[in-house]
């Protein structure tokens, strides 16, 4: 659609111009109007890809969130920095199950970008944390230091809870690090995950990552979320459970 729209206005635009080519204004009205188009396209795609998404993901034992969501993933969600995932920016929201655990799967538009977004239920009783990107200024007074150097150098998690709470975020340090050698040529490539952010918060854990996801990159993502889940729940440290 976004390409049909554009090629659309490219060609009235086109054809204006050459009728009126005595209107200045054509010079700058049109190529507005291919933007917009452009962009209402892309709005029309996303629509139309979120559909056939939770169309297959119900195949796979999911099902739409009907009404409001669970309060405690709305929560999480939005608790997330540095974009904030809002309720009203979700634009598909599935719930079902992942090798025994209760797993939330969602697309979220922010009005700048889209992320993917999972959560999971875990055993473990957490506190209210999130983990972003490193940023070289920001307000770190809430910062832990997990003390793993690869984790320092691409991550900060924050968190207002002691720091016996965060013992367990120092067994899983590994798993907020990313490749950050990832060249092809002698052209930059951006690092896979380097926009993850993930919250925390009482049995629940949900990771968001930028771009739009279909069907097969929301499983992937919940995989991966269930992976982590396990990993934590086997941990030796005493677990808290209500």
């Amino acid at each position: 659609m976004a390409l049909l729209f554009t090629l659309a206005t490219l060609v009235v635009g086109a054809q204006l111009m050459f009728w009126f080519p005595s209107i200045p204004r054509l010079h700058t009205f049109v190529p507005a109007v291919v933007v917009v188009a452009f962009g209402l396209g892309l709005v029309f795609d996303a629509k139309r890809t979120n559909k056939q998404a939770a169309r297959s993901l119900t195949a796979d034992g999911f099902e739409p969130c009907e009404g409001a969501c669970d309060p405690d993933i709305e929560l999480l969600a939005e608790a997330m920095k540095p974009s904030s995932l809002r309720p009203d920016y979700a634009e598909i929201v599935l719930t079902g199950e992942r090798c025994g655990r209760t797993v939330y799967l969602a697309n979220y538009w922010t009005g700048e970008s889209r992320y993917a977004f999972a959560a999971v239920q875990t055993v473990r009783r957490w506190p209210e944390a999130i983990i972003r990107r490193k940023r070289i200024t920001g307000n770190l007074r809430d910062g832990h230091d997990l003390g793993d150097r690869a984790f320092n150098r691409q991550r900060e998690i924050l968190s207002k809870a002691p720091a016996e709470a965060m013992q367990p975020f120092e067994h899983l340090a590994g798993w907020f690090v990313n490749d950050d050698t990832v060249r092809k040529s002698f052209r930059m490539h951006e690092i896979p995950g380097k926009n993850e952010q993930w919250a925390f918060g009482g049995h629940w854990v949900a990771l968001a990552d930028r771009g739009h996801a279909g069907p097969k990159q929301l499983l992937q993502l919940a995989d991966f979320l269930v992976a982590f889940a396990e990993a934590a729940d086997a941990l030796d440290d005493p677990v808290a459970a209500d």
